[in-house]
């Protein structure tokens, strides 16, 4: 009977030891990946172009060298260090490969002007398994990191990479835009409006991913089939709640005192509610909305420096409409600098959202709600308003006014690159 269980006992031990060093290798694989793939990518954003030569390409599979010089030579002998400093070399039993170019991306979806991937593999011995001839296990990782040419001077994003209509224009919508609109779409109607419908951009371009199908009136004339643009936001990180509940909802007419350290968390699913044409005053914060969402039909809500942040299950879609006046303005400093909405983008299933205040609806900052759809109509010329969104339907006259330095919706003029993890 014990010699009958040792060859079960052994493959127990087999799958508890050497499965488990396998995953936890496995794990360091992935981190010397993506810190490679990220150094490579953050050292060519710094670079004044993105086009092979400025940045080096390899079209097909290279091998690091064994002891990548230091400083480095080009942007992948740098991924190439950062590999070697989380513990992996091109020698031995390791092996650190890299890849890089200016189009074709090996990842579905995003579309980089510059893409780098590393893959790290280790052969790893066995203690247990070697009992029956599995002398090694072969764990491997890779990352792959893209560079975004970044949107100068605009205002408008749609974030939705394939699908049509991701900007689209109804009835006789008027949308007049002193900064720049950017469509990620690669369909080949991003841009989509009816008759009568007006979009005219007077302080940067019109930038789609894919083709242009507006039957309407649109100026200047669209750029078409161009590269994706980066996520502005996608760099700011989430915030982190206090462990209380100062509110269970507001309503219009409530007195809000904002807590010392700047965070006001309305918890249990409650939102902030408006109707019955009174005013709700918010004292320049961070107002934590853990399951709530905006519901305003009628009444002011009006503050300074204020960002209001949604996140957790079971929010419904914010709607505005009906006889409010909004005059909220966004922090002008700050980690959350010109985020006057801001909505957690790792919601699974992110709800849909109405902003149709009309000219009374004027936010200075901006809604970024990066995977939700959103219809918008609202603003006036007092307005700075950003708004980016996974895609939008423009349903009547808006107004967004331009904001070259940043200041007021945290999103500069000046373009430049954007570096970011895709795989």
């Amino acid at each position: 009977m014990m010699a009958l269980s040792i060859p079960l006992m052994f493959g127990l031990l087999a799958m508890a030891v050497d499965v488990g060093w396998a995953y936890w290798r496995a794990e360091a694989c992935k981190t010397a990946a993506q810190a490679a793939a990220f150094a490579a990518a953050r050292q060519a954003q710094l670079g004044s172009s993105l086009a092979c030569g400025t940045v080096s390409c390899q079209s097909t599979t290279a091998n690091c060298p064994a002891t990548p010089t230091s400083p480095p030579s080009n942007n992948l002998i740098a991924g190439c260090l950062y590999a070697a400093q989380n513990g992996f070399t091109n020698s031995g039993k390791q092996k650190v490969m890299y890849q890089a170019n200016t189009s074709g991306s090996p990842v579905a979806g995003p579309a980089p002007n510059y893409w780098i991937r590393f893959t790290v593999t280790e052969q790893i011995p066995t203690l247990f398994a070697s009992v029956f001839n599995q002398k090694f296990l072969v764990v491997s990782a890779r990352a792959t990191a893209g560079v975004f040419t970044n949107a100068a001077g605009a205002c408008i994003y749609a974030l939705d990479p394939v699908d049509p209509g991701a900007i689209s224009m109804v009835g006789t919508s008027d949308v007049e835009s002193g900064c720049g609109v950017w469509d990620n779409s690669s369909s080949s109607s991003s841009l989509s409006c009816t008759n009568n419908t007006t979009l005219n951009v007077t302080g940067g371009s019109i930038t789609l991913a894919g083709g242009n199908a507006c039957r309407g009136t649109v100026s200047p004339a669209p750029n078409t089939n161009q590269p994706q643009t980066a996520d502005p936001f996608a760099g700011v990180p989430l915030p982190t709640a206090p462990a209380r509940c100062d509110s269970y909802g507001l309503n219009a007419g409530d007195t809000v005192t904002m807590p010392s350290d700047g965070y006001y968390v309305i918890c249990g699913g409650g939102g902030i509610t408006m109707t019955g044409n009174s005013s709700l005053t918010l004292p320049a914060g961070m107002y934590i909305l853990q399951g709530g969402e905006l519901d305003w039909h009628n009444g002011t809500v009006s503050g300074s420096g204020v960002t209001i942040y949604e996140t957790g299950p079971g929010a419904g879609g914010n709607t505005i409409n009906g006889n409010m006046v909004v005059n909220l303005s966004a922090p002008t400093s700050g980690t959350y600098k010109g985020l006057v909405i801001f909505r957690d983008r790792t919601l699974t299933s992110p709800p849909s959202d109405k902003y149709d205040g009309g000219a009374g609806m004027n936010f200075n900052g901006t809604i970024y709600v990066p995977g939700s759809d959103v219809e918008y109509t609202g603003g006036s010329a007092t307005s700075v308003t950003a708004l980016v969104a996974y895609a939008i339907s423009f349903k009547g006259n808006s107004t967004f006014g331009a904001d070259t330095t940043g200041s007021i919706t945290g999103i500069n003029s000046g373009g430049g690159y954007s570096a970011y993890i895709i795989e």
